[in-house]
This record gives C-alpha cells, structure tokens and sequence, in this order.
C-alpha cells in the first residue's frame, strides 16, 4: 500500500483475464477488527462465501417518492459519491424516515441548509446516530454494528432555502403521523 496525501492507503491490484466475469459477483468473509480499514498483505486470506449469479451494483438514484435504501448501500453510494444519489440529495432539504428494521420503529429527521439531504445522511453513515439521543442510546444498547439494521427513506423534499421554521413544522408533522414519538425514536 501508498499512503495517500489524504490520510488514505492506494492499493494496486491486477485483475486477471479469465476472470474478469467474476468482478462484483464475489462475496468474501472479513472480520472487522476496531480498524476502519483491511491491511491486505500478501498472505491474507478471504475466504469466498458466495459467488451470485448477477453483478452487484447500487442503482441510479430512483426518484424522492422510490428511495428506500439499506445503510451498507447507502454508505456505498456516499463514499463513492455516485453522482445521480449526490445530485439529487444534496440540492434538497426535507423529511427523512430511518426505519429500524429489525423492530420497526421509525426515526423522523429533517435535512434544512447546504448540502440537504446528503449531508445529514453523510452524518449517519459516520456513526449511525447522527445526534440523536434515542439512536444513539440504541446503539449503545445493541452496538455501532446494529446500524446495519437502518432503512433509509423520503417522506417530502423542500427546496434548500425553505425556511428553518417550514421544515420543523412538517418534520414535526410526520412524527405525529408515524407517532415516532410515542412508538420509535424521536
């Protein structure tokens, strides 16, 4: 590996010929140490758990009212910043859903201000919890790797220069609708 300027290790691969029909089909086993990264030395080995019959790939952004998306594809598209999903997030304040799938309580947020939706998703991908007490005291409960349980999706957009005072009454609105207050996270 290179250490980037960035704080960042480049590693350089070769992909082999009679292979290449094999490239985002292989899913192999890694566990996580507390590092944020894997020191792929030469004797590492990953074992291959699956080999899928189609390609793995993050679609397109799908449309504000079609976004339901898992955290690991969201994180995804926030680290590689795919252009359609950054485009069309970070022109856009709104309303936000944050599911916990694995018990069904809901989170309603709000993104107002530069870089809207994007950048308020960005916050979550980073630790899971964004700030908010009740995810974070859940995450505290079940561990940061419970965030992978997270659906993500849009109950309304606003133009980013919509008033501070519009957002809140609308993100308060959708907490008395999906009464997230009594039954989920706010």
């Amino acid at each position: 590996p290179n250490p980037a300027a960035d704080g960042y290790f480049l590693y350089s691969t070769t992909s082999l010929d009679d292979q290449s029909d094999l490239i985002g089909r292989v899913i192999v086993e890694h566990r996580r140490t507390r590092a944020s990264y894997i020191w792929c030395k030469p004797e590492i080995e990953l074992p291959i758990v699956e080999i899928r019959r189609e390609k793995m790939t993050v679609p397109d952004f799908p449309g504000y009212n079609a976004v339901r998306i898992s955290h690991a594809n969201l994180r995804t598209i926030t680290r590689q910043k795919i252009a359609s999903w950054h485009a069309a997030l970070a022109n856009v304040s709104g309303i936000y859903l944050i599911v916990d799938t694995t018990t069904g309580h809901p989170y309603v947020g709000k993104a107002s201000g530069e870089g809207g939706i994007w950048q308020r998703w960005i916050a979550y991908i980073a630790n899971g919890h964004g700030g908010n007490i009740e995810l974070k005291k859940l995450l505290n409960e079940k561990g940061a790797e419970h965030m992978q349980h997270f659906q993500y999706s849009i109950l309304e957009t606003a133009d980013t220069h919509a008033s501070e005072l519009d957002i809140l009454s609308r993100e308060s609105h959708w907490m008395d609708v999906l009464k997230s207050r009594e039954f989920g996270l706010n």
